[in-house]
């Protein structure tokens, strides 16, 4: 079916516009659009093959939407409509390579010989294509195959004969990888039918792009949604190739990757070389994330190893994990994934490590508490090795380390030792008591216990205790009359003086003022 589209601010002039070409054409899909945005939003999805537009219109005028259409709609015929006053901008029209114009006031038997010539133009240029891709399906296959074979470097004496007679050129080149992306992503804009069109789209665009500087290319399809270009030219095709990229992005709201290649002075003889560049440039796309255009002369061979773990910072993200701090653990475990990235070693080596890492983690979490809700962990660790980039492995990794913070805080819910810390201390805490001792007794480490007592509490040990014989010796300065350091000694306190720093310091006077003013308040 053939899709026409008119595209008019003014809506009777639109409504009129629409109603003619129905009445000329009712076997057409009309579609209608007020102003050319919009327009070239809808049609990037669905495509008109025929396009009537008034020229002068606000935000983007007929000959700015002429232009983009050229750029990537080539094939779609743009007829302009002008009034008289506007006719300079008509043979602009014509320089942009508009099929045809129309002079305001529209007449219907203007628009029926416009139309017709549209028509036949489409018609005898679908008649032509079909001629071209007849005559070439009997070579395309061939080469494909050819192709394929030649960049695995495996190509036999009379193949590469063959080949050099319609692709080889006895000149430089390079490779350039395309990698668009996965359909999955790209399903929740568009269908699956959608998605193939659009990916027919982007391989002849890449071709147009390269083309019009005189580029030999020659495209091929090694893996799904991957393609493959040799380039034969010693030009730099980084500029047209971030061309391509943008208008991806302008028209589809995504870019597929760019993988260029090193310049080699015999590309036909040194292909092995080219591909295997090619290879570590896609191990590259895993820092650069997605959209990325990298080039191979510009960053060198990664590393098979990766920076060791800072076993400082990882002690401190197993305390915050053992304590249930999840913003604490985003933090320090995201900085340990990052200090591993900082040379870019080879992708797998990085994720083996958080993997590493995050067992670490797991294993504590184990230790301290019982295992349940850890026998899936593994499981899910390993997918991590099939995440594509070194943000995804980051938020994968701290969504992992999340889980194990609520493992621990629903583990302390059910058998926290903390209630019964804390009624000891309500009861003991003249005595000698010290964080060591505590910790010992609930069969956890001393670093474990502090992280865990200031979780739940809010307060390091030792601030707890002393507010709380602060509070009791507060209790004693108003029901006795005892001295300040004898109080002191009664709620465990050995050095009167410590005491006293420490009383001002929490109530802002020294403990016999605090009782002076408290018996007079009550006096009163």
């Amino acid at each position: 079916m053939i899709r026409i589209a008119i595209i008019d601010d003014e809506p009777r002039q639109r409504r009129g516009m629409e109603q003619l070409i129905i009445a000329l054409r009712p076997e057409a899909e009309v579609l209608a659009f007020r102003n050319a945005k919009e327009a070239l939003e809808a049609l990037r999805v669905q495509p008109a093959q025929i396009i009537f537009s008034d020229i002068r219109m606000p935000h983007m005028t007929g000959l700015d939407l002429a232009q983009r259409v050229h750029e990537r709609m080539p094939n779609t015929l743009v007829i302009l409509i002008s009034a008289y006053s506007e006719f300079e901008y008509a043979h602009k029209a014509i320089e942009l390579g508009v099929f045809s114009y129309l002079l305001k006031p529209i007449q219907p038997e203007a628009v029926r010989e416009v139309l017709d010539k549209a028509l036949e133009r489409l018609e005898q240029r679908r008649r032509e294509e079909a001629i071209i891709r007849m005559r070439d399906a009997c070579l395309s296959e061939r080469q494909q195959r050819l192709f394929q074979v030649w960049l695995s470097g495996e190509l036999s004496a009379q193949q590469y004969s063959e080949m050099d007679g319609h692709l080889l050129r006895d000149e430089g080149g390079r490779l350039i990888r395309v990698i668009l992306p996965d359909p999955a992503d790209t399903r929740r804009q568009y269908s699956a039918a959608e998605c193939d069109e659009i990916y027919e789209t982007l391989t002849q665009w890449l071709l147009d792009t390269l083309e019009p500087a005189h580029i030999t290319a020659a495209i091929t399809a090694l893996k799904p949604y991957t393609l493959t270009a040799a380039v034969f030219s010693g030009e730099d095709p980084e500029q047209k190739l971030a061309e391509y990229q943008r208008m991806c992005r302008e028209d589809y709201g995504f870019a597929p990757d760019l993988l260029v290649g090193g310049y080699w002075e015999r590309l036909d003889e040194q292909v092995r070389q080219a591909c295997e560049q090619l290879t570590l440039l896609e191990e590259y796309r895993f820092y650069f994330g997605s959209g990325a255009l990298i080039r191979g002369e510009r960053l060198p061979p990664m590393p098979d190893e990766v920076p060791a773990v800072d076993e400082r910072s990882l002690e401190e993200t197993r305390q915050a994990v053992l304590a249930g701090n999840e913003e604490s653990v985003t933090t320090s475990l995201s900085a340990l994934v990052r200090h591993g990235a900082r040379t870019r070693p080879l992708p797998r080596a990085l994720k083996d490590q958080t993997i590493l890492i995050l067992l670490r983690l797991r294993q504590s979490v184990r230790d301290v508490h019982a295992p349940q809700g850890t026998e899936t962990f593994d499981n899910e660790l390993l997918a991590l090795r099939d995440v594509s980039t070194c943000r995804e492995l980051i938020e994968q990794a701290c969504g992992l380390a999340v889980r194990l913070c609520a493992l621990c805080r629903e583990a302390w819910k059910q058998s926290s030792p903390l209630p019964g810390v804390l009624r000891y201390l309500e009861t003991h805490y003249m005595e000698e008591i010290s964080l060591a001792q505590m910790a010992q007794s609930c069969h956890y480490s001393t670093s474990y216990f502090s992280t865990l007592f200031k979780a739940q509490t809010g307060e390091t040990f030792v601030s707890y205790l002393n507010r709380l014989r602060l509070e009791k010796a507060c209790e004693l300065l108003l029901t006795t009359n005892g001295k300040n350091a004898d109080i002191a000694q009664q709620v465990g306190f050995s050095d009167p003086k410590y005491f006293n720093r420490l009383f001002v310091r929490q109530y802002g006077m020294p403990a016999h003022a605090y009782r002076k003013s408290a018996r007079k308040g009550e006096e009163r």
